[in-house]
């Protein structure tokens, strides 16, 4: 059973909450790459699987490097 209660800390709003249900990342908050804007989208495409409630990231043996100068 997944819990839906959430703590907020006092003095904190919370701006949103996600349970991470289906099959992929709800586009509306959240981004499916790395930093973008400083390498290709290819390049920066984050791996992740979602299983039971929750985000999987992960590094493959075969990801290039999301900026070479930078690696």
């Amino acid at each position: 059973m997944i819990s839906t209660r959430l703590e907020v800390k006092k003095g904190y709003e919370l701006e949103f909450s996600d349970s991470f249900q289906g099959p992929t990342l709800d586009t509306s908050k959240w981004l499916p790459y790395y930093l973008p804007q400083w390498s290709s989208r290819d390049l920066s495409r984050a791996r992740y699987h979602l299983t039971n409630n929750h985000l999987h990231l992960s590094i493959e043996a075969d990801q290039k490097p999301w900026s070479p100068r930078y690696n």
